[in-house]
């Protein structure tokens, strides 16, 4: 049996935020840059499994964006249209809740692996809106999604000796591999579209695969 699961927040709990976010980032680098469309989604996708402040931070200093902090603020605001949507209770979409519920039915400790900060009033209406699976959350902050090193930190903070006993759901390719770098089972599963400009031949599978492809796996 597979006693763990790790779930991306933004892209994986709350579904639309990656394509939120992404639109956020294309609008801010177009009113201070000339940039192809094309250019700017490889770019949100090389930082998207990165520490998000720190990320782009960087990206924006080396891209020549006068104002980094306000650029920064603008994209985690989803400024100026702000969020469409939140991940409560009625946010969440089904599939997630019913991975989540079928995963604490068989005994498996549900975590949410985010480089969220914990003031963060999305991810705290996300665990408050989950809070009769007893979700957790395991913070990451200031380590990239990209480097096995954090889910072999991840694991261990389970108390877990086999990396293969953990099972990751990410939207980025780069989460996915490096977890499966580090011995823990890892899906692609994502509703951004422009994902798939870098998917490199991997599955972007759906919420209702990865269940019956787990409960398959352990029976």
């Amino acid at each position: 049996m597979v006693p763990h699961l790790f779930l991306d927040f933004d892209g994986v709990i709350h579904r639309s935020a990656t394509r939120q976010l992404r639109e956020s980032f294309s609008r801010v680098v177009k009113s201070n840059l000339d940039l192809p469309d094309l250019v700017i989604n490889q770019l949100f996708s090389s930082i998207q499994a990165m520490p998000s402040p720190a990320a782009l931070r960087a990206t924006f200093e080396w891209l020549g964006i006068t104002d980094v902090s306000r650029a920064v603020a603008q994209v985690h605001d989803c400024g100026p249209v702000g969020w469409q949507d939140q991940p409560d209770a009625e946010g969440i979409a089904k599939p997630i809740l019913s991975l989540i519920q079928a995963a604490r039915e068989e005994g498996m400790s549900v975590d949410v692996l985010s480089t969220a900060g914990s003031k963060s009033s999305r991810l705290t209406l996300a665990l408050d809106a989950l809070a009769d699976f007893e979700v957790g959350r395991i913070a990451i902050q200031g380590r990239s999604k990209a480097d096995p090193e954090t889910y072999r930190l991840a694991v261990e903070a389970k108390d877990c000796s086999r990396p293969s006993q953990c099972v990751l759901v990410d939207d980025s390719v780069f989460a996915v591999s490096a977890a499966c770098t580090a011995g823990v089972r890892g899906y692609l599963s994502t509703s951004d579209s422009h994902s798939a400009d870098i998917m490199a031949g991997c599955r972007n599978w759906t919420v209702e695969e990865i269940k019956h492809e787990i409960f398959k796996n352990d029976a």
